[in-house]
């Protein structure tokens, strides 16, 4: 199913269940085992979901911090399917990890689906700060072989993103440092030294590989 990148907007093992003022909560699924270890989502499902959308929440925290606990529930309330995600921290393993450990949740819940009584037809992604800049750069890299990975169980489903709900990501890493202020370099050196797993000033190269724009204008051109 072909899609527009100006979208963008700027089974169960050793789990917990709950049900909460209409709203089943499936907590600590499986839906990967990457070298570092499991890698586990927690599901929301609403009466009478809305059909063919699912949501998937991807937290921020400087890509070195942060879980899939107390997710906005703000979609649920109206109605959505959604997802909260665990993935590997910068911590754990280096870019592009965060990425394959993303698509690799939405080809286990498009494979899972119909177990869990839900459509995934449609999935929405949606992060803020740091999770804004994986959900972008998930969303504009359908079919990126790099971005891809083969991580998970479920290589014959698909990883294509419907839409993006992007809440303040950076955009442009290889600028970000020239942007900042002196109390951003502080912050922005470390995280990003991790996140690369080298030098943030001298690798360009990495930079361009987590550069929205450049993934962008590879994505028109894949569709055009």
């Amino acid at each position: 199913m072909k899609w527009s990148p100006f979208l963008v907007l700027t089974i169960v093992c050793c789990c917990n269940w709950a049900i909460s003022q209409g709203v089943t909560t499936t907590q600590d699924l499986i839906y990967a085992r990457s070298p570092q270890g499991e890698l586990h989502l927690d599901l929301y499902l609403p009466q009478n979901a809305k059909k063919d959308f699912l949501i998937i929440w991807v937290h921020g925290g400087a890509w070195k911090s942060g879980d899939k606990m107390n997710p906005p529930k703000t979609l649920v309330d109206q109605g959505y399917a959604m997802a909260s995600i665990n993935y590997r921290l910068s911590t754990e393993a280096i870019f592009p990890a965060q990425i394959h450990d993303i698509k690799a949740a939405i080809r286990y819940l498009r494979a899972n689906a119909k177990s869990f009584g839900l459509s995934a037809k449609n999935v929405i992604l949606w992060g803020s700060s740091a999770g804004g800049h994986l959900v972008a750069l998930a969303g504009l890299s359908n079919g990126d072989k790099y971005l891809e990975g083969v991580l998970g169980n479920y290589q014959s489903f698909s990883s294509d993103v419907q839409g993006i709900i992007d809440f303040y990501g950076p955009t442009n890493l290889e600028s970000i440092l020239d942007q900042s202020t002196p109390h951003g370099l502080e912050v922005r050196i470390p995280a990003l030294q991790l996140l690369y797993g080298a030098d943030p000033l001298t690798s360009k190269d990495i930079a361009k590989n987590a550069l929205l724009f450049n993934t962008l204008m590879q994505t028109i051109l894949r569709y055009s």
